[in-house]
């Protein structure tokens, strides 16, 4: 069963649990944009991995604790408008062959 999140605008996740907001809620695509900032205990992106579309842009900045980005290998690359990480002071280089 696949769902899209019945929004066309962007959503900004702040300080959040990213699992409780999209693998318990069956969410697969976003016709907006995705923004996970400001997340200082976030060490990487699981409940992401559900993802395998994003119709805007992917921001992901301020995380000082993310290691560990490989939960978005499934989003297509050809979805995305823009694709931005930065000041995530702990992720180092990024290895996910379908966005870097």
């Amino acid at each position: 069963m696949s769902a899209e999140l019945p929004v066309s605008q962007s959503i900004q996740l702040l300080s959040t649990s990213l699992s409780l907001i999209f693998s318990k809620k069956g969410i697969n695509s976003l016709p907006g944009g995705l923004s996970i900032w400001d997340n200082p205990a976030l060490p990487d992106l699981t409940g992401l991995e559900v993802l395998n579309s994003i119709g805007g842009d992917l921001r992901v900045w301020w995380n000082h604790n993310l290691t560990d980005i490989s939960a978005l290998e499934n989003i297509n690359i050809g979805s995305l408008e823009t694709l931005y990480f930065g000041d995530n002071i702990l992720l180092s280089e990024c290895d996910i062959q379908s966005i870097c």
